[in-house]
C-alpha cells in the first residue's frame, strides 16, 4: 500500500479502505481461474479513482481515458494464483462491446515486491518470467491496432 501512495497519490489508508470497501461488495466470477482477490473500480469514480486515471492519462498521452476499462487491482496472497489467460477475446465485439470492444493494451503496475513463485509469465515468449518490483510496470499489447487477437 505503501507503494501505491508514491505511485498514485493514494494515502495508505485510503488505498487500504477502497479496496476493501470495493472487495466487500464485488462477488468474484472467475473463482475457477483466480484464486486471487480483485476489485474493479467501476461505475462512477470516487476523488481517489480520479486521481488514478489522471496519473494513467499523463502516463498514456496518446489514449483518450474514456477508452480504459476500469481499473483492477489484485492482491495475491501465498499460494493463490491466476491461471494462464489471454488479455485479448476471440470474441470481444460480442462479450465486450459494453467495455468498448478489444483488449489492445494492458498495463500492469507492481504495487510491491514478490517473493520468487510470483512472477508474472509470458507463456508464447519462451516463457517469459518476470519478477514484481514495487513501482515498476509492464505494458503490452494483447490485441494489434484493428483489434486482431496477437
Amino acid at each position: 500500500a505503501g507503494c501505491a501512495s508514491a505511485v498514485w497519490g493514494l494515502s495508505t489508508a485510503a488505498a487500504a479502505a477502497a479496496f476493501s470497501f470495493v472487495a466487500k461488495k464485488r462477488e468474484r466470477s472467475l473463482a475457477d481461474l483466480r484464486t486471487s482477490s480483485s476489485v474493479a473500480f467501476d461505475g462512477e469514480p470516487t476523488p481517489e479513482e480520479l486521481k488514478i486515471f489522471r496519473r494513467l492519462a499523463a502516463l498514456l498521452p496518446s489514449v483518450d481515458p474514456a477508452q480504459f476499462e476500469a481499473l483492477t487491482v489484485i492482491r495475491y496472497r501465498p499460494g493463490e494464483r491466476l491461471a494462464p489467460h489471454y488479455d485479448a477475446n476471440l470474441a470481444a465485439d460480442a462479450e465486450d462491446a459494453n467495455r468498448g470492444g478489444q483488449t489492445l493494451a494492458t498495463l500492469l503496475v507492481y504495487l510491491n515486491d514478490v517473493a520468487p513463485g510470483g512472477e508474472t509469465r509470458f507463456n508464447l515468449l519462451g516463457p517469459l518470467d518476470l519478477a514484481p518490483v514495487a513501482g515498476d510496470a509492464c505494458l503490452f499489447f494483447p490485441a494489434d491496432a484493428a483489434g486482431r487477437f496477437d
